[in-house]
């Protein structure tokens, strides 16, 4: 798993320098390196940032129906 990740970083390290850089081979492949070494603890990372980002919004949504009932149910007052 190490490894595809890494190969996906320089992979996409260098699609960085390339395309958006427009840089020259040297730079991208030094970009590709950085990126093997970055993105295999960057992406379990932004996965883990993610699934939070979502169980906030769960409970936000949780939390809004229960306020919802409570309100209809008379026992608070708006």
């Amino acid at each position: 798993m190490h490894l595809i990740l890494a190969i996906v970083g320089f992979i996409i390290g260098l699609l960085i320098g390339l395309v958006v850089l427009r840089a020259g081979p040297l730079i991208s492949l030094i970009l590709g390196l950085i990126g093997a070494f970055i993105f295999p603890w960057l992406f379990p990372l932004v996965l883990a940032l993610i699934a939070l980002f979502i169980a906030f919004i769960v409970l936000l949504a949780i939390l809004l129906v229960i306020g919802l009932i409570l309100i209809h149910m008379g026992i608070f007052r708006t």
